[in-house]
């Protein structure tokens, strides 16, 4: 029996009020396979997506105590635009960061600070630290503009989808 029969089967019999028999209960479990089949599909189809949630959520029971608040933080994000302003500033922290660490300026102190921070405390040590080369802080500090950015998680997304196909 296929889907569309199994529904139209049950319909009838609600629909007349009958007594369920046997081919009412092969129709109801045909509509159940197909809802197990399609649950299945649907996570097949989109396996990075839920290897990426996976990460996420795991990520997150780092910071929540109850797995329900953890998801409903991803649903959250999920539900909001894409916006690529946080990754912006995340990446040029993080490039701050490294020419911090390639001019051996290992300081924790610097560890915890954003990118304003950090340029403002390179603007502070610049004339006391000779390592310090403000040409190369501004460059290595204006490398992720908002075509960069977008640029770049366009790539980057595509070319792991290509990936993964080659590998599945």
């Amino acid at each position: 029996m296929i889907l569309k029969e199994a529904v139209k089967r049950l319909s009838f019999t609600i629909s007349k009020g009958n007594k369920p028999n046997q081919n009412d209960v092969d129709a109801f479990n045909e509509i159940i396979r197909n809802l197990k089949l399609s649950e299945q599909e649907t996570l097949q189809e989109n396996l990075l997506f839920a290897k990426l949630y996976t990460f996420t959520l795991s990520e997150l029971l780092a910071y929540y105590t109850d797995i329900e608040m953890a998801n409903k933080e991803i649903n959250r994000i999920l539900s909001e635009p894409m916006a690529t302003e946080k990754l912006q500033l995340s990446l040029r922290r993080m490039e701050l960061k490294n020419y911090f660490n390639r001019k051996k300026i290992l300081d924790p102190f610097l560890k915890n600070k954003t990118a304003t921070e950090l340029e403002e405390i390179h603007e502070r040590y610049k004339n006391k630290l000779p390592g310090l080369n403000a040409l190369e802080f501004a460059k290595c500090g204006n490398n992720w503009d908002a075509e960069a950015v977008k640029y770049n998680i366009e790539n980057s997304i595509n070319l792991s989808i290509k990936n993964f196909k080659n590998y599945v």
